[in-house]
């Protein structure tokens, strides 16, 4: 893969942006170290992080999910959408990067590409794709805001087995709140570990239990 130590971004659009370099590597070193099978994204945003960890996959076998609203395109913004209820956009050029990349990196068998809203859609999407099994890796780089972040980690959690990884972007204070890290220990009795700090990546955190 070309190395590269800045975000990328789409042509025609300013966000979403993607990964970094260093974090490329932990998500695609986690999944196959790990020998992981089953995971799921939210959200992809133009489809580098998914790639990342569907290459992981594609190495153990395993599928992601990879789920997006593609919001943040349609608005042109990180966060205008945080009081709304539910939209989703198929006609993104995101979803169309996602699945241009799936078929360039070859990874067919190891990434689906779903289009939904959190927390409303992610059981119905897990359930289509994995059935009863659970998860045993999540990366989670949705909504960076206090109330969206609890209920994506509540719902995520609701569908991992027990043990698992599970990633976390943008841990910093003004998103992942003093309530949001309150939150976590409650639900997994463990602290987030920030394993690619800025500037290398974005404060990527991890929860670990294997």
């Amino acid at each position: 893969y070309e190395m590269y130590n800045e975000h990328l971004r789409m042509t025609n659009h300013s966000v979403p942006l993607s990964i970094m370099q260093a974090e490329w590597d932990y998500l695609h070193n986690v999944v196959s170290t790990n020998n992981l099978k089953r995971g799921f994204e939210l959200a992809t945003a133009f489809g580098i992080s998914g790639m990342a960890i569907g290459t992981g996959f594609k190495k153990t076998g395993g599928l992601l999910v990879t789920m997006d609203a593609y919001v943040e395109e349609h608005y042109n913004n990180a966060g205008t959408y945080e009081t709304f209820e539910r939209q989703v956009y198929d006609e993104s050029d995101g979803y169309k990067s996602v699945k241009y990349l799936i078929e360039k990196f070859d990874v067919k068998d190891n990434v689906v590409a779903e289009i939904g809203w959190s927390p409303n859609d992610v059981d119905s999407i897990l359930k289509k794709n994995f059935g009863d099994k659970k998860l045993d890796f999540a990366f989670l780089d949705a909504g960076h805001f206090e109330h969206q972040m609890i209920k994506d980690i509540e719902e995520i959690s609701k569908h991992l087995d027990d043990k698992f990884v599970f990633v976390l972007h943008d841990i910093y204070p003004w998103s992942c709140t003093q309530n949001v890290h309150d939150f976590i220990m409650k639900t997994f009795n463990k602290k987030v570990e920030i394993v690619v700090p800025h500037p290398r990546g974005e404060n990527m955190g991890v929860i670990i239990n294997l």
